[in-house]
């Protein structure tokens, strides 16, 4: 059975909705939301560089480092808890230590955390912090800097300068983005200029300025003249005076800096995507300095996560040896726009590109009310983003219309018709890797019809697992042969792609269901896939593995009937975004029902847990780590892991002693697991070899996807112990159904470790 084809536009048994506009396709919407896109049009956040704009060389040169400075935004919301407000006493650790209450409230989701600093947090030893939180009124944003919130339901904790009134004014989510602060170097807003999720990755461009951290002892000026900074700064950092060594009097703090008209990428050497659609920003609206960075880096000014989502769709990280070269030839390239000033925005005169559009009614602009709402909200966002937003990579060896984005198909049933299915289907990436030592791992095929009766949204597809085959990648005369597939412990199916084909699955318990025409006001689909290794003796390469998915459903004419060329058979009512596929539970999804109707009444999808994911640790501190980004509560408490934890310590130690330096796949310091191989260990940690050289990583700073990393490159196959505690650190980590399935391993190998895998069992309960 096969439920789609590479069937022309033209062919279609029903018009195809979701066509962009022509505005909508050079990336230019028609309206647009003020929490996602903030600001009046003449701000200097979405004013364009204008044709009288003086330009003259910034000198910059190449840094040793790439990075992002996070941005912490939140939406609050009535509903949420009150909770207090704290000082925060210190600009290193001890963040979330003061006792003094700053005299308001915030209110706050009790899951919401941001870490303390440290060599814990993820984003540094002393990270800037700086926050925006849209106030319920949906309209105002408190910023500032130095957030910390370390523990769910704890209180929330601020610099202690904000016990003064006049330094937490709002701003207008639709005003000049000059006030309100948050950068604290320059005073300028933390909210414009943030680069986005979903903004450097997809095809729109990037419509905005956006902000850059400098190494400012390096490049900016201090004199009494000009003290480091310049309009629309407010201000510099307060050491400028002796650490500020910059010789050109116009590059300081509040600096606009751009790309000449006549740069082209072709001329700068830029080949990645990321790289292009930065230089359109540069070019077109520029960049200003808002923070010191305070090393040899260019880090780039970013929402939290977008780093990550970066990472998953490009394939490399914000910190890796591509980017860098790509930033620094952009940095090298940058003029500073010397006249940009209040009557002269961007230089004056004509502008580089059109203005912003007006605002819109804001999607998400207040907070869910309760966690059911929350949900909801989730699983609206969603779907229409699925059907909405552009592939994260084109699919190989296809050329329909699908391929190039996801669309909306049949909008009902043909006269006739009465049955339909979900379906899914797997491609490799073009242009990309797909990897070898990987197989995906697909689950809970879902299919929904929303009733024109009571406009709720009934199952009517459903299961654990899938059936499918493997058809040649453009479906030519419905080609296909058996796929490489398995069964899984946890009764979902794993494929092994094969060259020159893609997958194509259905619900392996109802192939086709019967609906009732007249009652089917809209469809909706979903499953769920991630990537495990195929052959556990042979390096793990998932994280170059370029596999993706995308889900959608079809109407079928009846029951038992097959697909014919005509297309008089059947015909998709949806076809959704293809998204690479990672190592953790993803969901796809797709419905031919419209946005609004998906917010208003999104269709039940169940929602995986927060992933735990490796994020990239400061660069001083030269070790591993991994953090839950949003962190989540773990599953087992740290003390009673400690056993576990030492005994796993152990065994490597036993392992190197005997010659045996075991390799793993961890995440360094530049965020992407990499091959490492363990050469030494004793009481204090690890010493790791990679790339030629030696890196000693001490155990406190293992988290516990490192420790499951390395009970896998521990645990033989026969080895009934090493899968005892590869499933510990699975159920620790959240994976709780690869978990369980090592310890049903463990006992198999070895009976006598029964007790201590009821002993395990009991720490997830």
């Amino acid at each position: 059975m096969s439920a789609i084809r590479a069937l022309p536009l033209a062919m279609a048994l029903f018009p195809i909705a979701g066509v962009l506009s022509g505005a909508e396709a050079q990336g230019v919407p028609q309206t647009r939301d003020p929490w996602l896109w903030p600001f009046s049009a003449d701000s200097i956040w979405n004013r364009p560089i204008g044709s009288e704009a003086v330009y003259k060389p910034a000198n910059l040169g190449a840094a040793k480092h790439v990075g992002v400075d996070i941005q912490i935004l939140l939406r609050l919301s009535n509903e949420y808890p009150e909770r207090e407000v704290l000082d925060s006493p210190t600009w290193g650790p001890g963040r979330a230590t003061g006792k003094t209450s700053l005299g308001f409230t915030l209110r706050v989701p009790d899951d919401w955390i941001v870490p303390d600093a440290g060599r814990e947090n993820p984003y540094g030893l002393t990270p800037n912090a700086n926050f925006a939180f849209l106030l319920p009124d949906g309209e105002q944003v408190l910023q500032g800097c130095k957030v910390c919130r370390d523990k769910p339901g704890g209180p929330v904790y601020l610099p202690d300068w904000m016990r003064l009134p006049g330094n937490r004014k709002p701003v207008s989510l639709r005003g000049d983005g000059l006030d309100g602060g948050g950068q604290g170097a320059s005073g300028m807003s933390a909210l414009g200029g943030t680069l986005r999720l979903g903004e450097l990755v997809g095809e729109r461009p990037i419509r905005h300025a956006i902000k850059i951290n400098p190494f400012a002892a390096r490049y900016c000026h201090y004199s009494k003249e000009v003290p480091g900074w310049r309009w629309p700064a407010r201000r510099a950092d307060s050491y400028a005076e002796k650490t500020y060594k910059g010789s050109d009097p116009a590059l300081v703090m509040g600096t606009l800096l751009a790309l000449k008209p006549e740069a082209t990428p072709e001329r700068l050497g830029l080949e990645t995507v990321p790289g292009r659609k930065l230089f359109f920003t540069l070019q077109n609206y520029g960049a200003y300095f808002t923070e010191d960075a305070a090393w040899d880096t260019w880090d780039l000014i970013v929402e939290r996560d977008a780093e990550k989502e970066f990472e998953r769709v490009h394939g490399f990280s914000m910190s890796s040896r591509k980017w860098l070269d790509e930033v620094n030839r952009l940095m090298q390239a940058l003029h500073i726009v010397d006249n940009n000033g209040p009557r002269s925005i961007g230089g004056g005169g004509t502008p580089r590109q059109p203005p912003a559009p007006p605002f819109g009614v804001s999607e998400r602009t207040s907070s869910p009310p309760n966690p059911q709402v929350a949900a909801a909200a989730r699983q609206a966002e969603l779907f229409v983003d699925d059907m909405e937003k552009p592939h994260d990579f084109r699919p190989q060896g296809i050329e329909a219309d699908w391929s190039r984005h996801p669309r909306r198909g049949m909008r009902k049933l043909p006269d006739g018709w009465t049955c339909a299915t979900m379906w899914g289907q797997i491609y490799p990436a073009r242009d990309k890797s797909p990897g070898e030592n990987v197989r995906v791992q697909i689950r809970d095929p879902r299919l929904w019809y929303l009733s024109r009766k009571d406009r709720r949204w009934h199952p009517v597809q459903g299961g654990a697992s899938v059936a499918g085959a493997a058809y040649v990648l453009d479906f030519a005369g419905d080609r296909s042969v058996n796929a490489d597939a398995r069964q899984e412990a946890d009764d979902a199916v794993s494929v092994r792609m094969m060259p020159g084909y893609n997958y194509h699955f259905w619900p392996a318990e109802k192939v086709r269901v019967t609906l009732e025409p007249e009652d089917v006001a809209a469809m909706a689909s979903s499953f769920m896939a991630r990537l495990v290794v195929d052959d556990p003796a042979k390096p793990d390469d998932g994280d170059r593995a370029f596999l993706i998915g995308s889900c959608g459903g079809d109407f079928w004419r009846a029951q038992g009937v097959g697909w014919k060329a005509d297309w008089s058979n059947n015909g998709d009512w949806a076809i959704g975004r293809f998204k690479r596929i990672g190592r953790e539970w993803q969901v796809f999804t797709a419905s031919n029902a419209d946005a609004e109707v998906l917010r208003q009444n999104p269709p039940p999808v169940e929602l995986p847990a927060a992933p735990t994911v490796m994020a990239e640790k400061t660069p001083l501190a030269k070790a591993l780590i991994a953090a839950p980004q949003p962190p989540i509560v773990p599953a087992i408490a740290d003390d009673r892991l400690k056993p576990w934890t030492d005994r796993l310590h152990e065994r490597i130690r036993e392992n190197v002693g005997k010659d045996a330096r075991p390799t793993a796949f961890l995440a360094l310091t530049g965020g992407t697991p990499e091959k490492v191989r363990i050469v030494a260990a004793d009481e204090q940690g690890l010493t790791v070899e990679v790339n030629g050289g030696r890196l000693p990583v001490p155990w406190k700073m293992l988290d516990r996807r490192a420790h499951s990393a390395l009970a896998q490159a521990c645990a033989g196959e026969e080895d009934g112990e090493g899968r005892l505690l590869l499933g510990v650190f699975l159920l620790a980590g959240g994976r709780v159904q690869d978990g369980e399935r090592e310890l049903a391993r463990a006992v198999l190998l070895d009976p006598k470790l029964e007790s201590r895998v009821e002993e395990a069992r009991a720490l997830a309960k």
